[in-house]
């Protein structure tokens, strides 16, 4: 069994399909501005999960969600070992 997992970064520059700014970085205890990029996800095993960083915003979550299902053809990049 494996999960999904999608890209976060700093440059919040991007503005592809499933891109998506989180407005509630500082309440989520997060640095600084970060996109979630939707379109790029990666499988993972529950094993490889190591560390929680954050909790999203019911609003964060709602507009991650929407970028899934807006980019719900995208495949996954296959794990690698």
């Amino acid at each position: 069994m494996f999960g999904i997992i999608v890209k976060v970064t700093g440059n919040i520059n991007w503005n592809e399909p499933g891109d998506v700014l989180l407005t509630d970085w500082r309440e989520a205890g997060l640095l600084k501005p970060l996109l979630v990029r939707c379109g790029q996800r990666y499988e993972f095993l529950p094993g490889d999960l190591y560390k929680w960083f954050s909790s999203l915003s019911d609003t964060d979550a709602a507009w991650v969600a929407d970028g899934l299902e807006a980019t719900s053809d995208a495949l996954p990049y296959k794990r690698s070992r």
